[in-house]
């Protein structure tokens, strides 16, 4: 159709991961946002990627206003970001970042 495609809000919740471990959560929130991002950049119409937050800590995900039925079970703060809540890089901006350099070229 010739139109342009932006993603645009790029974050992922982990709230329906069960398992509370960082680590795991991490991994888990990293290998789906690599295969949406593989699979959305195969498109050579995608134009460019934005993310709504960088970091956990600022996060519209754990800021107070944010739904209870959003959260976690386990009331732990969602993990949905390439930065964690000390600006820290992710599994989830490793995955971004490959899947960026894997990207067929765009014009």
């Amino acid at each position: 159709m010739g139109i342009d495609v932006i993603l645009t809000e790029l974050d992922c919740s982990d709230r329906n991961i069960d398992d509370p471990d960082p680590q795991r959560r991490d991994a888990e929130t990293a290998a789906f946002t690599k295969a949406y991002v593989d699979l959305t950049l195969d498109f050579p119409n995608v134009k460019q990627v934005i993310l709504w937050s960088l970091a956990d800590r600022v996060s519209y995900m754990n800021r107070p206003g944010y739904p209870d039925y959003k959260r976690r079970a386990d009331r732990l703060p969602l993990r949905g970001h390439p930065y964690d809540d000390r600006w820290r890089p992710t599994k989830m901006r490793t995955a971004i970042a490959d899947a960026l350099l894997a990207a067929p070229k765009r014009l």
